[in-house]
């Protein structure tokens, strides 16, 4: 399977694709995105977005699944329904509201990633 291959041969070269490596002459990119259904790539532009406001620090899909990463040390989370999605935000916002206040100040609002 041709990206399975591709695939292989990033790895071990370590380099971003180009058409070179299909034997054109040309250091074009190229990319490939894969087919999400409507679900997850729902769950994939939410979490694009959480991201975005510095909520997750990762977020990327493999075989079709999308795949999350709160801070930087954590594992990666696999979401299979919007569900864990929010309940990511949601101890992220109790972990936030803790923190403030803790420190002594009032937090008004959560976040509207709904």
């Amino acid at each position: 399977m041709l990206v399975q291959r591709v695939g292989e041969v990033r790895r071990q070269t370590k380099r971003s694709l180009s058409l070179e490596l299909l034997g054109i002459q040309s250091q074009a990119p190229f990319y490939i995105n894969e087919q999400l259904t409507k679900c997850n790539y729902y769950i994939f532009k939410e979490a694009i977005k959480m991201k975005k406001h510095k909520v997750l620090s990762a977020v990327f899909t493999r075989r079709a699944l999308v795949y999350v990463r709160q801070k930087v040390n954590d594992d990666f989370v696999c979401l299979k329904s919007m569900e864990d999605l929010l309940a990511l935000d949601l101890d992220s916002a109790a972990a936030t509201e803790t923190a403030v206040l803790s420190a002594g100040v009032s937090q008004v609002g959560h976040s509207n990633f709904r």
